[in-house]
């Protein structure tokens, strides 16, 4: 073996063990670059979701618990309709979350929906200010499940305390195409009628 062999043998450990030990301390790094603007986002979007159902729900402005209700009532054997009255504006086809504290396991369980109504009227005025929002929710099981035995304990519409989240999403606009093709099945119409509604108006 050469004595240039031999030094090249080494070399090239002291090399690798000194990559290896590099490799935690840029991992280190490489962590704490990313993971703290990370969490200042997610802690900014927590604070802006709380702040909009602190503004939906009014907080402030309500002094009685029962305006804080959502009316759910039982349609068939698994489809519940949740309407509540918020002063809100949305567009259809968009999504809202919705906290049902004496449904959820949680207090703070939210589910996204897709609102089933629109919030202007059909002849096209803009309506009361107090906007009804329509939920049309298929139970299966979990939440879906808890929410439909719940209905299901009185045959009329019963009330239970809700917060609402939203809304969320970007529907497509149908009114600037002159013909459309709605198709839906199941609790899909939910996404399909508000659309529909909003075409019409």
């Amino acid at each position: 073996m050469s004595e240039d062999s031999f030094t090249r043998g080494p070399e090239g450990a002291r090399i690798f063990s000194e990559a290896s030990h590099g490799i935690p301390a840029h991992i280190h790094f490489s962590f704490g670059t990313y993971f703290w603007p990370a969490l200042m986002v997610w802690g900014l979007d927590r604070f802006l979701r709380f702040s909009r159902i602190i503004w939906n729900n009014r907080f402030w402005s309500r002094a009685s618990s029962e305006a804080h209700q959502a009316s759910i009532e039982l349609l068939g054997s698994d489809t519940v309709r949740l309407t509540l009255r918020r002063k809100m504006h949305w567009a259809a086809g968009q999504h809202a979350y919705v906290i049902l504290p004496s449904i959820s396991r949680l207090p703070t369980e939210a589910h996204p929906f897709t609102i089933a109504s629109i919030p202007d009227s059909l002849d096209g005025s803009a309506g009361p200010a107090e906007k009804e929002v329509t939920f049309l929710i298929r139970g299966r099981s979990g939440f879906t499940g808890r929410l439909r035995e719940h209905a299901s304990f009185k045959g009329s519409a019963m009330s239970v305390p809700a917060f609402i989240d939203g809304p969320y999403g970007c529907p497509p606009d149908l009114r600037r195409f002159s013909t459309c093709i709605l198709i839906a099945g199941g609790s899909g119409v939910s996404y399909i009628l508000p659309l529909l509604l909003d075409t019409i108006r």
